[in-house]
């Protein structure tokens, strides 16, 4: 809410807007202490605007207008700059392989019974079951995980054991 509309509301004035401002923690100070803003320009009431102040701070708005510009131009660059296309079969690449990891995963699911699993999980879910029911599933889930990880590493050093046996054996 705006300061002034505050001390309207709450004050019935909006002269005391200055107070509505320190009472929201919206004065020059609070900014500059919040980091908000880089400085405070000390002015005491009633003060008329330096005109070196009024230079300075155009200057500023100034200097910050040709940054924009300049950002903005950047921006319009790189989006106008010319990318070649991706090779036309890329997507259907990718969509091969996505395909191939998503059997697999169902392959790997069924292979380790996780499938019964989920489907019990989802069930007990469906029906409201206890926390500590549906935890319990899922950690016997997680577990089954782990457990069909541990047999793929162990299938696989094993295979490559096979295999520099084999050769071993062949020389």
């Amino acid at each position: 809410m705006h300061p002034d509309a505050r001390a309207a509301i709450l004050w019935k004035s909006a002269q005391a807007a200055p107070k509505a401002a320190e009472k929201l923690r919206i004065t020059a100070q609070e900014h500059y202490m919040f980091k908000i803003a880089d400085g405070v320009i000390p002015l005491s009431e009633g003060d008329p605007f330096d005109e070196e102040l009024v230079e300075e701070v155009e200057r500023a708005k100034n200097e910050l207008i040709e940054v924009l510009k300049s950002a903005n131009l950047e921006i319009i660059y790189v989006k106008n700059r010319n990318i070649p296309p991706p090779p036309p079969d890329l997507a259907e690449n990718i969509a091969k392989v996505n395909e191939e990891i998503a059997k697999e995963i169902e392959r790997a699911i069924n292979v380790t019974g996780l499938y019964k699993k989920i489907v019990e999980l989802r069930a007990e879910i469906a029906k409201g079951s206890s926390v500590e029911t549906v935890e319990k599933l899922k950690a016997e889930i997680r577990e089954q995980i782990i457990a069909g990880m541990d047999v793929t590493t162990l299938k696989e050093e094993f295979e490559s054991l096979n295999v520099v046996d084999l050769e071993s054996t062949e020389g």
